[in-house]
């Protein structure tokens, strides 16, 4: 009896406390929501939802988990679904786990899924889906996982959050959320992973935030937080940080490494932080650091401990140090066997380099320590760095020699030791530095002669020698270095003997200096050749003999001073045809006869022809003796011959007196670079030639409709053939009836002047005349870029007769896009930030992106150019120049239109607009926007139907497969678009930010897919 009761009892309570048996209208009701889930959905690329079907049962359908015949999971990620969040879902009341990541969904998420009570993983991430942050998801009290990260979701956060107190994981980066970040976030207890990084949250970081007892990773970069870093001394799981790019400032006292005991990644650069490093010395577990860019001081900590440590950037601050003890760090990185990037750039750094820097990492590839205070020697130990690319030690105070082995860092691409003061000879060994791109020794004490090994660096872009002691001959081998192209600086030594005739092949630099030497001989004829060559410094040697005739052929030539040598003979004439010559310097020569009176010998303050007392004539304001006739002047020679001999002694004296000026301002701008003179410092480039009128009718058929390739604002653009080798180029004429043509041409000619970038079309040379009507004729001749213009590419049609067979049918690629955006995006940078004047373009659009035979872009159209005076900002008042609303419709600023100066975020603006055209096949002036501009239209469909606005030519190729990487892809590109083109300028990315985020974005899909850079 008693076994009786206990049975009972035993099934009693098991009906107390097993769940219930689902009841058939509940398993009907779960049916019915996954039908009608697959009813509502647009698309179905994948066809995962084939299998939903009456002949098997719903448990069985893909995606679909059961437990006691009700869902409890619906997983289809990244099947390419579209349509709207189907708020039936929330009829699935024993749903535990539901993931739609990586599809087209949009719109709002349903308040409906707050009903969802038993939900504990919720997956939303990659979508479309916009509005207000869901405060009824506060209400699943079960949640472990929220992931609504890279949708469009605005407002803030709602302080409900707090009560999901399971949370493990919560991630909503890549939104809009506004806002300040809710204190009572630190309620959850369970959370791991915090990350908000990429919205518009402002205000401070809660110092409750130090609360959460379990959080692993706090990812806060991007947003505008502002005031300090709260102390995070509970949170001893915490392994990562990002805070990078806010507007944090105080100090990091309160983080140790008692309290934070696994930290791996701290990323902090680009705030205002200030404060000691020390506390670094302590943690064990770094593996990247990045404190760049901020106000940070005292001693470089000691980062030994951490020994799996593989990058640090500390550069731009004011760390210091002076004596041995402090440059301690170096010793304790030799246990960081990882190091990859060490960055130690312009801080206040003094005393010397410890030979313990050898014992760095051999993975170690920069070694940044430029824009310091460092004396003393270049230990050789530096030698055992094998795996270096860039070594940066430029404008310190180093001494003594260049390492002998120095050659052994095969790697090299980049190598500065200028502006220091290091003495001794240049090692031969540095010839087996065959990668180096960028070579810069200049401004030092270097002695002796050039190494002829030096020739052996064939891939040198920058070569400076110049202000040291070097003697001997220049070797013939450095001017068969072909691809310098930006300078060449040999001035302020003592080389004797000849200008090698090899210095013909230089055939694309763009500035040689030669000056202050001791070079004889005679100006070799092989010059002509150096066709790019903008700027040329003979100045002060003993050249001797007549300017030669083949200087003709630099038609680009900019800057000439070949004063102060033995030249003889008459001016010749055709340095007046020099159209581009602005600065001409003949004084102190024996140079004789009359002086032209055209071309730049019209400004007499741009032209030096002093101490060459046999000139004669030339414009007024030189103030020359007029000339006389042979007859006339035979007995005049006789009657003055003593006086001639008194002033050739004169000028020499005066010429040994500017000598020694010269060697006392030596050591005055060794000691502060910054005040060379502007004739010593790289010029400006530019590459406008001249041509004929008639040689350009001859070579366009006198301008026949037959060789019109486009007609813009300002004039038309022609084909033709130039020169002996035919060469396709191509002809833009400007429209002389065109009030703005005069205006288009000048500024054309000054922003091209100052441009040398492989994505900016090149001018091969320019023609200023007057027609047979007596009209004013200006042209510029630029190379044929033969695939035309990008609009022809994204919206042609009749024009794709035009285009190449093999690029006709099924337009650009995804891959050909993001090339196109990056040279786009290079090029700009360029312009902006490296460019010397700084240049605004002022009308970025398809028709000014032409394409190349590889389908590489370079950008065209300076007619609305401006110069700026100084480097640009971000802001809108960059350049107080009056501009006017000029520009294109669709791609002009909204600050244009109401009378703001042109601005470097101007064309931010315009690049934005172009991306999101380049991205979406359509034109901002589409009329089947229904009322929405461009930015609106990609905003509201960039996180759930991203897929449904991309131009779909570049998923007709059938071997293309529509995966999460792609849409990854064109999410990443969108948003950079839209932050580009923000209404308020502010609000936009630098154009060294976009580019930047344009290469992340291209290699990464390229890391995915395995596709080549050009296609």
């Amino acid at each position: 009896m008693k076994l009786h009761a206990l049975i009972i009892c035993f099934f009693f309570f098991l009906l107390l406390f097993l769940p219930p048996r689902p009841t058939s209208s509940e398993t009907e009701t779960d049916r019915q929501v996954l039908s009608a889930l697959k009813n509502q959905l647009s698309e179905n690329p994948s066809g995962i939802l084939s299998s939903w079907n009456g002949s098997v049962d719903f448990c069985s359908w893909e995606g679909i988990s059961c437990h006691r015949r009700r869902v409890s999971a619906l997983s289809l990620r990244s099947h390419g679904l579209k349509g709207r969040l189907p708020p039936a879902i929330a009829n699935l009341t024993a749903l535990q786990r539901l993931d739609l990541s990586s599809n087209g969904f949009f719109g709002e998420i349903p308040p409906a899924f707050g009903n969802l009570h038993n939900l504990q993983l919720l997956n939303l991430s990659l979508n479309s889906i916009n509005g207000r942050f869901p405060a009824n998801l506060t209400r699943c009290s079960e949640l472990r996982v929220l992931d609504l990260s890279n949708n469009q979701l605005t407002g803030e956060i709602p302080s409900q959050i707090s009560s999901l107190m399971k949370l493990i994981h919560l991630d909503i980066s890549r939104n809009s959320v506004t806002g300040i970040i809710p204190p009572l976030l630190s309620n959850l207890s369970s959370l791991q992973v915090l990350n908000l990084g990429q919205n518009l949250l402002h205000g401070g970081i809660p110092s409750e935030f130090g609360r959460f007892p379990r959080l692993s990773s706090l990812i806060l970069y991007s947003n505008r937080l502002s005031g300090a870093v709260p102390p995070l001394n509970n949170i001893s799981s915490l392994q990562g940080i990002s805070l990078v790019d806010n507007r944090l400032s105080g100090s990091l006292s309160a983080l140790s490494s008692e309290s934070l005991p696994n930290l791996q990644f701290l990323f902090m650069g680009g705030n205002q932080l200030n404060g000691s490093l020390l506390f670094l010395s302590n943690f064990t577990s770094l593996v990247e650091l990045d404190m760049g860019a901020n106000n940070f001081s005292g001693k470089v900590p000691l980062l030994g401990k951490n020994k799996g440590l593989s990058y640090v950037n500390l550069e731009e601050n004011e760390l210091e140090g002076s004596g041995e003890e402090d440059w301690k760090f170096i010793d304790s990185m030799a246990n960081c066997s990882n190091m990859q990037v060490f960055n130690l750039d312009t801080n206040e750094l003094m005393g010397i380099l410890p030979r313990s820097i050898g014992n760095l990492s051999t993975q170690l590839q920069t070694l940044a320590l430029g824009y310091n205070q460092i004396s003393g020697i270049i230990p050789s130990e530096i030698e055992n760095l094998v795996g270096l690319t860039l070594l940066a030690m430029e404008f310190n105070s180093l001494s003594g020699f260049i390492p002998k082995g120095i050659g052994r860092l095969k790697m090299l691409q980049k190598l500065s030791f200028g502006s220091n003061n290091l003495s001794g000879t240049i090692p031969p060994s540095m010839g087996n530095l065959t990668e180096l791109i960028e070579l810069d020794m200049g401004d030092n004490s270097l002695t002796g002669s050039v190494p002829v090994s030096l020739g052996n660096l064939q891939k040198l872009d920058f070569f400076s020698l110049g202000f040291n002691n070097l003697t001997g001959s220049l070797p013939k081998e450095i001017f068969t270095i072909s691809s310098l192209s930006q300078y060449l600086g040999l001035s302020h030594n003592s080389f004797e003997g000849f200008l090698p005739p090899e210095v013909g092949n230089l055939m694309y630099v763009t500035l040689i200096d030669v000056s202050y030497n001791q070079l004889s001989g005679k100006i070799p004829q092989n010059l002509g050749s150096c066709k790019m060559l903008s700027t040329l410094y003979i100045q002060s040697n003993f050249i001797e003999g007549n300017i030669p005739l083949s200087l003709r052929s630099l038609e680009g030539l900019q800057k000439l001073d070949i004063s102060s040598n033995n030249l003889s003979g008459a001016i010749p004439d055709f340095l007046q045809d020099l159209k581009a010559l602005n600065l001409l310097n003949l004084s102190f020569n024996h140079l004789k006869g009359e002086v032209p009176v055209n071309g730049i010998f019209r400004n007499a303050s741009a032209v030096s022809l002093v101490g060459n007392d046999n000139v004669c004539g030339g414009v007024s304001e030189l103030n020359l003796p007029k000339c006389v006739l042979h007859e006339e002047a035979t007995g005049q020679e006789k009657k003055f011959q003593t006086w001639y001999v008194v002033i050739i002694f004169a000028a020499f004296l005066l010429a040994f007196a500017i000598l020694l000026a010269f060697v006392f301002m030596k050591q005055k701008w060794r000691l502060n670079p910054s005040s060379y003179p502007s004739s010593f410092k790289a010029a400006e480039v530019d590459s406008i030639l001249r041509v004929s009128l008639g040689e350009l009718a001859k070579a366009t058929n006198d301008f026949s409709s037959g060789n019109l390739i486009g007609r813009g604002r300002s004039g038309s653009v022609y084909k033709g053939t130039l020169g002996k080798k035919k060469t396709n180029v191509a002809i833009k004429v400007f429209n002389p009836e065109t009030h703005e043509a005069s205006k288009s041409f000048a500024a054309e000619c000054a922003a091209l002047r100052s441009i040398r970038h492989r994505n900016v079309v090149k001018v091969l040379t320019s023609c200023s005349s007057i027609d047979s009507r007596g009209n004013d004729f200006r042209a510029l001749v630029l190379e044929l870029v033969p695939m035309g213009d990008l609009r022809k590419w994204l919206h042609g049609k009749e024009e794709e007769e035009q285009l190449d067979k093999n690029h006709r049918t099924n337009g650009l690629s995804l891959i050909q896009r993001l090339n196109i955006t990056v040279d786009v995006a290079d090029a700009l940078e360029y312009l902006h930030h490296s460019c010397q004047p700084p240049i605004i373009h002022g009308d970025i659009k398809p028709c000014n992106v032409l394409l190349d035979d590889d389908m590489s872009a370079r950008i065209a159209d300076f007619g609305l150019a401006v110069l700026l005076p100084e480097a640009p900002s971000n802001s809108s008042t960059d350049a107080c120049v009056p501009f006017g609303i000029k520009g294109t419709i669709g791609y002009v600023p909204p600050e244009y239109g109401v009378g703001s100066h042109p601005s470097t975020s101007g064309d931010v603006y315009s690049f934005g607009i172009l991306l999101l055209e380049i991205l979406t096949g359509r034109s901002p002036v589409d009329d089947k926007f229904e009322g929405l501009s461009l930015h609106e239209f990609v905003e509201t469909a960039i996180s759930d139907r991203i897929l449904e606005i991309v131009d779909e030519r570049m998923l007709v190729d059938e071997r293309i497969i529509v995966d999460e990487k792609m849409s990854e892809c064109f999410i990443s590109v969108a948003r950079v678009g839209l932050l580009c083109s923000q209404p308020l300028p502010d609000e936009r990315m630098s154009m060294r930010e976009a580019a930047t985020e344009m290469h992340a974005i291209r290699d990464a899909y390229l890391r995915c897919s395995g596709a080549q850079l050009k296609i």
